[in-house]
């Protein structure tokens, strides 16, 4: 039973460093050990995204919005991506404190439905109740580039005629 409660966690998501671990078993009955039984873990790391890199202090960016001005892109030019896999698949954004409720909207340059973005044919899908929109890479293989054309491509705008002025965490 102790054999099996053992777990392994990799808690540094920042680097690349996907080396696989080996992990040794020996177990001891007071007189003896037993042989060594290895097992190997396989990392697999999230896709690790970085919304302004001439920003090394962090990986977010701001974004500033006027009154009536129209919607504004959330990001620029300097994103970076990096992960093990070389395509992705969607990409989820979310106003999590949505300061003025249904006026405030997700959408991008292309629209919603089937749009084509990033040289990606992709779904793009909003709901309004929690203020997330879905975007799903048709064929699922989007590369690092597409996956920058399209989240350059997202837009938040806020509607009311007088809108909260509390910064919004997307």
């Amino acid at each position: 039973a102790a054999l099996k409660a053992v777990t392994y966690n990799d808690t540094d998501a920042t680097t690349g460093n996907t080396a696989q671990r080996t992990i040794r078993f020996a177990v001891n009955d007071g007189t003896d050990s037993s042989a060594n039984a290895d097992t190997t873990v396989s990392l697999v790391r999230a896709p690790i995204l970085d919304l302004d890199t001439t920003n090394g202090a962090t990986q977010n960016t701001t974004a500033s919005f006027t009154e009536d001005a129209g919607a504004i892109a959330l990001v620029g030019a300097n994103i970076g991506i990096s992960d093990d896999a070389t395509t992705f698949k969607a990409l989820k954004v979310v106003v999590s404190d949505s300061q003025d409720g249904a006026n405030e909207t997700l959408t991008t340059s292309a629209g919603t439905g089937a749009q084509p973005i990033g040289g990606e044919a992709v779904t793009i899908t909003y709901t309004a109740g929690t203020h997330t929109l879905d975007i799903t890479v048709d064929d699922g293989s989007a590369n690092a580039a597409s996956l920058q054309a399209i989240m350059q491509a997202i837009r938040f705008n806020d509607a009311s005629h007088t809108p909260n002025t509390a910064s919004r965490n997307v």
